[in-house]
């Protein structure tokens, strides 16, 4: 018999070895990576969806405690925009501001999936995320203050998109939305905003 070898393997050998540990550590650094990047989403998308119902309420009330002024869609869409802010990843897609049917009603369909222009002018305003930056002389609303009265009662939507860190996860939509009694607010003087394009109701 043949003594069994015992020194140290071939170079060959270790060359592979250190390649299989190589991958090993590759692969566990990459789901690693992966596991962190999906519990962050996890979190900013949860704190992105509690913080949207708290910037509804707050654009409602807007609506209520400045609807005297002839831009208080322009300062709806002003608060959107500065509660947005602070999310990170988070980016304001449209804001309807619409008359409710009920407490907690939401705005009609075509008010929410149609375009700006072919919003019902007796129901809703619709402002695209752009709007947002836009002064007050640059917006066309189609259900405007000047059309509103004591009875209406005014809702805000919102809706929102997250931008995932991890590249592979898809964009993340959600809508929030609060309904305030005009009733509620000081009395509407005569003025009529700019750019109406909705006949005025008594």
């Amino acid at each position: 018999m043949f003594p069994r070898r015992t020194g140290p393997p071939s170079s060959g050998r270790a060359r592979r070895d250190r390649g299989v540990a190589a991958v090993g550590v590759t692969l566990i650094v990459a789901l690693g990576a992966g596991l962190l990047g999906v519990l962050a989403d996890a979190g900013l998308y949860a704190v992105a969806d509690i913080t949207s119902t708290g910037i509804a309420d707050d654009a409602a009330r807007v609506a209520i405690v400045d609807r005297a002024a002839a831009d208080v869609d322009a300062r709806v869409l002003a608060e959107v925009r500065d509660r947005a802010a602070g999310l990170r990843r988070v980016q304001v897609d449209r804001v309807v501001v619409y008359r409710a049917t009920g407490p907690d009603a939401g705005p009609p369909s075509a008010c929410t999936t149609g375009s700006a222009d072919a919003a019902p002018a007796d129901l809703c305003s619709v402002y695209e995320g752009e709007d947002l930056l836009r002064p007050p002389q640059d917006l066309t609303c189609r259900w405007c203050p000047a059309d509103r009265c004591l009875r209406d009662l005014v809702g805000v939507w919102i809706t929102m998109s997250y931008r995932p860190l991890t590249a592979l996860a898809p964009t993340l939509t959600f809508t929030e939305h609060a309904v305030n009694d005009l009733g509620r607010g000081p009395a509407l003087p005569p003025t009529i905003p700019p750019t109406s394009t909705g006949g005025p109701r008594t």
